[in-house]
């Protein structure tokens, strides 16, 4: 279940963005949590906002916490008023922007290689020069 196809920010982090206990924060999923599957009927898919996740502490304890994507925090941000609430929208919008431009650099360094697709008596084989461009071995 920790395996979002999207950005997400763990809770804790989002806890020190607020600022606020990370146990007051998991109180405040729950409930947003529990109002979003009341109304499962007008197609909340909870996932979108909040997955449920966890960690071990330094004491090698599992601890829960929450993946949190950018329309989970866009969530809470709308829960909040004032300057905390600016503080906390500016900080998560800059950190996604940060996730999105390393994903962008990432991809851009190391293309995929286009490799030719060859069949032998109805089997696809690769050949030698794309096996070694793979591998790193050209």
């Amino acid at each position: 279940m920790n395996n979002l196809k999207v950005l997400s920010l763990d809770s804790r982090e989002v806890a020190k963005m607020l600022p606020k206990r990370h146990a007051d924060l998991l109180r405040d999923i729950a409930t947003y949590s529990k109002y979003l599957s009341d109304f499962n009927e007008r197609n909340f898919a909870l996932v979108d906002f909040f997955q449920e996740s966890s960690y071990q502490d330094s004491k090698g304890e599992i601890r829960k916490c929450y993946l949190i994507t950018k329309k989970g925090c866009e969530f809470i941000a709308h829960k909040m008023t004032g300057k905390k609430g600016a503080l906390f929208t500016a900080t998560y919008i800059n950190r996604f922007h940060e996730m999105e431009q390393a994903l962008k650099e990432r991809q851009s360094v190391a293309p995929a290689p286009v490799l030719k697709r060859v069949t032998y008596k109805g089997q696809i084989m690769m050949q030698s020069v794309d096996l070694a461009q793979l591998t790193g071995l050209s």
